[in-house]
């Protein structure tokens, strides 16, 4: 090969060496560019979560102070509920207990005036002979 083909083919090389560092520089502008836009991208991405994250903790913080809330109302309601009934459970008891005292002493009267009329002893008219309860014993059957 000649001088002049080697300067050709030298000059060719060159030609296409500098075609190929352009392309390499255009490919390394464009990886650059790629290497900002994910950077972006990540920093967006990466304020969203931290978004979301606040935002769901705000919401549980909430619905934990709601729930928590509801449950105290709840609890009082039970509690009112409660005493309401314990009240008026102890108002029946006493006005049943008075009901028994009642039938109770209007029995003794009763009692007594029948005994009185058929000229009977009545325990309260014995005085020498102190009073006792008397008891009902249950037979059981065999």
């Amino acid at each position: 090969m000649s001088t002049e083909d080697h300067e050709q083919t030298r000059r060719h090389f060159e030609v296409v060496a500098e075609g190929l560092r352009s392309e390499l520089r255009q490919v390394a502008d464009g990886v650059a560019m790629n290497t900002e836009t994910l950077e972006r991208f990540r920093a967006e991405t990466t304020g969203e979560f931290a978004t979301v994250r606040r935002e769901m903790t705000d919401g549980f913080a909430a619905v934990r102070s709601e729930t928590a809330r509801e449950f105290a109302t709840v609890r009082r309601e039970m509690t009112d509920g409660f005493a309401a009934v314990r009240s008026e459970t102890a108002r029946e008891l006493a006005a049943v207990r008075a009901e028994v005292a009642d039938g109770s002493a209007a029995l003794r009267a009763e009692m007594a005036d029948g005994f009185a009329s058929i000229g009977g002893e009545t325990p309260s008219s014995r005085p020498d002979r102190p009073q006792r309860a008397r008891t009902r014993t249950r037979r059981r059957p065999n």
